[in-house]
């Protein structure tokens, strides 16, 4: 995730429109075809690379484990202001330093319980 960050804190604001890109491709149907051919390979070895790590688990619950994280990073990085509502102005959505954080330590953690339940 870091290096996406770097990214997002460069001065090239395209990056905020980027995740945007990325959350409606992940969510849309019609762009199937286009996840398939830019996205899936890539994340069949973050996948696979789990999944050696984890011979216990199941892939499909690898999978899913690992689906969990990007869509919470694009959704984080696009730049949407909910968070600012849901915490009565107390945390700024263009803090990406602090979500970043956060994010991190939510990932790791969720992923972690889900391939190692109890």
């Amino acid at each position: 995730m870091q290096p996406f960050l770097k990214l997002f804190l460069s001065e090239d604001s395209g990056w905020k429109h980027y995740a945007r890109l990325l959350t409606h491709v992940g969510q849309v149907p019609n762009w199937d075809a286009l996840a398939e051919r830019y996205f899936n390979p890539t994340s069949r070895s973050f996948i696979n690379s789990l999944c050696a790590l984890n011979p216990d688990v199941p892939r499909s619950r690898v999978a899913r484990a690992f689906m969990f994280t990007p869509h919470l990073v694009t959704m984080t990085f696009s730049g949407t202001r909910r968070i600012e509502a849901l915490s009565g102005g107390e945390i700024d959505a263009n803090d990406l330093s602090r979500a970043y954080s956060d994010l991190l330590v939510f990932c790791a953690g969720g992923t972690r319980s889900m391939l190692h339940p109890g």
